[in-house]
């Protein structure tokens, strides 16, 4: 794949609301205004990137969380929308229609999702053009890296998508295209694979999906968190957001999509990664086909009185959360 172009791409979210800002040697915000609410806007502290303010909104009130979770829960359908503008941009760079173009190249990606401490989802991508036809030959030389570069840039600088309720998604104002070299695709690498272990946020509390707004006020969160997950499960009541399921996604701040994401032509599939591992251990396996594969056999306990006591605290447990259902019913049918 050496001849083939690719850039690597981040994309970043829009702003919803001043938050602070670790920027070496530089004091976090500089302004002497206040927001409506009577808060500063500025910052004097030069911020450590690990001070936990960093990321926060100065103005909470201010800060416009139902936007911000909308943008999460709709990102995947602005990056679709980039991809198919990408085309576009090539044609117009190669003076080429946009059916020309489909039949000469082919677009191949690798994307990262990372999680600011803002809350917000930014992208980072390997972008890379192939050619049509058997194998994955070069594209035609017109198809440079520095054309795909300067296609990705009008893309992040001008691409919209209008969302639920007429809400316009664009890319946030930063971004990076830079074109991958010969020698550096394994320092890219590195570091995509730096972000697909990033979550929303260090605690274990949003490792796992909320099955109630109890629940979320029982976790504990920062005010910043909370104030995310919060808005995602009470935007999910709404009619017309039912179908984004923010209740589900609520502990990813309304984010739906996957961390790690590529395109079939990129390399090759999970499904022949395994095919090839298993004829692997099957040729050291001796005709042993415990060596070979492995099945799920099932769970339990060494102990007839650990399972005694494992089944009464599992009712214990089904029968508090009944009792927490029935006092929220009441309580609601009462308002």
């Amino acid at each position: 794949m050496a001849r083939h172009p690719k850039v690597f791409v981040t994309l970043t979210a829009p702003s919803f609301g001043r938050v602070h800002r670790s920027v070496p040697l530089r004091r976090c915000q500089r302004t002497v205004d206040r927001c409506r609410h009577g808060v500063s806007q500025g910052c004097s502290v030069v911020h450590e990137p690990e001070d936990p303010l960093v990321g926060t909104p100065l103005c909470a009130r201010c800060f416009d969380y139902e936007s911000a979770v909308l943008w999460n829960a709709q990102v995947t359908r602005l990056w679709n929308r980039s991809a198919q503008e990408l085309l576009r941009e090539l044609g117009v760079r190669t003076e080429k229609q946009r059916d020309e173009v489909e039949a000469s190249v082919r677009l191949s990606y690798l994307k990262v999702a990372e999680f600011q401490r803002r809350g917000l989802v930014h992208l980072h991508a390997i972008l890379r053009l192939d050619g049509r036809g058997g194998g994955t030959p070069p594209p035609p030389p017109c198809f440079d890296a520095a054309v795909l570069a300067d296609a990705a840039t009008a893309v992040a600088r001008g691409v919209t998508w209008r969302g639920v309720g007429g809400t316009r998604l664009c890319w946030g104002r930063q971004f990076d295209v830079t074109v991958v070299s010969e020698d550096s695709p394994g320092r890219v690498a590195s570091y995509l694979a730096k972000y697909s272990t990033k979550t929303t946020g260090d605690s274990s509390e949003l490792a796992r999906r909320f099955t109630s707004l109890e629940a979320v006020r029982r976790a504990k969160l920062p005010s910043h968190e909370r104030a995310f997950v919060e808005c995602a499960w009470r935007m999910s009541r709404r009619p017309e957001l039912k179908h984004l399921r923010l209740d589900r996604h609520a502990h990813s701040f309304g984010y739906r999509g996957q961390l790690l994401t590529k395109s079939r032509g990129y390399s090759t599939t999970f499904g022949a990664l395994r095919q090839v591992r298993a004829e692997f251990m099957d040729q050291g396996s001796g005709g042993d086909p415990t060596t070979s594969s492995f099945h799920y056999d099932g769970r339990g306990y060494d102990h007839a009185r650990a399972e005694r006591l494992a089944r009464v605290l599992a009712e214990m447990r089904a029968e508090e959360r009944r009792d927490r259902r029935a006092a929220r019913l009441e309580a609601e049918a009462s308002r």
